[in-house]
């Protein structure tokens, strides 16, 4: 458990939170919930400056004539605009997701609505955006280091590492670029490869199959079928004892 101090303006008060740091801790639920709210938060997004990424990517799928990824990329667009007029920052509720207790008093209620009021209460105590990235990113790192090492198989992707290389090598080529005056045709062949990843995601509540009710849909079946096992209330235990069941139990069904 990670524990963290805010400090309202003037530095009048402190509140302290207790975050879930661990696989070991966090339960499987708001594991869930936290990914559902940083895949919304990437594909949809909350504030201005995810307005200017959407933008940027209706640039590149009218540049590369594919008119289906920017019908998506548009709505999605409209999305962020509607989160941005009803005070809803995705950001923050993934974050939220995450605190066990606010000042020793334990969260129960980690319903979207109530999320967002308290990502607002915490805002007023001190806690910045750039406190959100950062806690967002650290924990988040934690998480999965200990989610590749525990289960290799399911969280150890040679994609992402070479998605993750080849943007180091564009960034080498654009400084090359700016440093020469002359930039290499291969930065173009870089982005045309990393934007078989970018594709951007159904999110819309009228859509049935959109994202959201997808990994929701998912979740579920598999707490059923822990069930069907014998595991209590699945949905709580650790995110640790999730996926270590849900391996033990797969390959003997499969028999």
């Amino acid at each position: 458990m990670k524990t963290i101090s805010l400090t309202e303006y003037f530095g009048a008060k402190k509140t302290e939170i207790d975050l879930y740091d661990s696989i070991h801790q966090l339960p499987a639920r708001l594991y869930h919930n936290y990914n559902k709210y940083m895949l919304y938060n990437q594909q949809v997004g909350s504030t201005v400056i995810d307005i200017d990424n959407h933008f940027h990517k209706m640039g590149l799928w009218l540049w590369q004539d594919n008119y289906d990824r920017l019908r998506q990329e548009r709505r999605n667009l409209q999305m962020n605009f509607y989160a941005i007029l009803t005070g809803l920052n995705l950001k923050n509720i993934a974050f939220c997701s995450l605190i066990h207790s606010v000042e020793g008093i334990e969260i129960k209620d980690y319903s979207e609505e109530h999320l967002n009021k308290l990502a607002t209460r915490l805002s007023k105590a001190g806690l910045t955006v750039g406190k959100v990235n950062e806690l967002t990113l650290q924990i988040g790192n934690l998480i999965h280091r200990e989610l590749k090492n525990a289960f290799p198989d399911r969280f150890s992707s040679a994609t992402m590492m070479n998605y993750n290389g080849q943007n180091k090598k564009k960034g080498l080529l654009i400084l090359q670029g700016i440093e020469h005056g002359e930039f290499s045709n291969e930065i173009e062949l870089i982005d045309k490869w990393q934007s078989k990843f970018m594709a951007p995601k159904s999110m819309h509540p009228s859509d049935r199959n959109n994202e959201i009710n997808r990994i929701d849909t998912d979740f579920e079946d598999s707490c059923i079928f822990l069930e069907k096992h014998g595991v209590k209330d699945p949905k709580n235990i650790t995110v640790y004892e999730y996926y270590k069941r849900i391996d033990f139990y797969k390959p003997k069904q499969q028999q």
